[in-house]
């Protein structure tokens, strides 16, 4: 006991195991893993219309979009959640060079800046 408020007292900020959400260090990996698990855990949000569950609300809004049938673009038939996102969506059917990314399917412009 005596070692352990030694080591608790003279050097408290000697826990080698740092989380990487929010800093805080523990002794072990076991009381890092509780802390993850309790602290951090993922709290998922759920479609009204499936089944489907998502980790972020931003995923979830791409997943809606398949439920979607109003708001379609007339020159491809991709659907929008908003007018808005449509109206955008449609100055890419202009003349000019589209780049779509890979991992989100986000649109831009060639000349954009990413």
């Amino acid at each position: 006991m005596a070692l352990y408020r030694h080591l608790k007292a003279t050097h408290p900020h000697d826990k080698p195991y740092q989380c990487h959400d929010c800093a805080t260090h523990y002794n072990n990996m076991k009381e890092l893993s509780s802390h993850r698990s309790n602290v951090h855990r993922a709290k998922l949000v759920s479609c009204t219309q499936c089944d489907y569950k998502a980790t972020s609300k931003t995923k979830l809004r791409q997943h809606v979009r398949q439920h979607m049938q109003g708001l379609l673009c007339q020159k491809c038939g991709k659907s929008f959640l908003t007018i808005s996102e449509l109206s955008q969506h449609e100055h890419f059917h202009d003349d000019r060079e589209v780049f779509e990314c890979e991992q989100c399917g986000a649109e831009r412009l060639l000349s954009d800046s990413m």
